[in-house]
């Protein structure tokens, strides 16, 4: 029995008591009624507000859960995109640099890994400023995680295009033409 509806019980024991030895005590055996009501009705809201953050609380790990899971597959997709030969050459760089600054700068995903003309190691960076970050602060590491294995920095070229259905030219605005009354005389 909860502590609340023990509480109830008491109290509804006392009325009884009260009740059963006189007339004059109708008001305090209604009192002691309506307060063990009263408790047993705060018990039972008590108990739903444990079940809702309970329910909130398990919600929210499984959603912690659900958002572990879609990360596990983002970077296991993300390592799939590298070369067979290449992942090991990827987790070697990871421990040298530290898996902070790899996940940030060099996880798959981010950068591209590839292998170009000559076996060489080619990180594909997704725009310049990555490119010139990579060139200045990590080359230096990766070349000594990779054993001296030679590695190149790619930074595609962005090149403005124009759609062939859209004419570049421009037509000039007309004149307007004056009207009699703005005419000079």
């Amino acid at each position: 029995m909860a502590r609340s509806e023990l509480t109830a019980t008491v109290i509804r024991g006392v009325a009884a008591s009260a009740s059963a030895r006189g007339k004059g005590t109708g008001i305090i055996v209604h009192d002691l009624r309506g307060a063990a009501d009263r408790e047993v009705q705060r018990a039972g809201e008590r108990r739903r507000h444990e079940r809702a953050a309970a329910e909130r609380e398990a919600e929210a790990e499984a959603d912690a859960k659900r958002e572990q899971a879609a990360q596990a597959a983002r970077e296991r997709e993300a390592w799939g995109a590298i070369p067979p030969d290449l992942r090991g050459a990827a987790m070697r760089v990871k421990r040298q640099i530290g898996p902070q600054k790899f996940s940030l700068w060099l996880e798959p995903g981010t950068v591209g890994w590839q292998r170009g003309e000559g076996g060489v190691i080619e990180l594909v960076a997704p725009n310049a400023f990555v490119a010139d970050w990579l060139q200045g602060e990590t080359l230096d590491a990766v070349q000594a995680a990779l054993d001296g294995e030679l590695v190149r920095i790619v930074s595609p070229t962005v090149s403005p295009t124009v759609s062939p259905t859209v004419s570049p030219t421009v037509s000039p605005a007309p004149t307007p033409t004056p009207t009699p009354s703005e005419a000079p005389q």
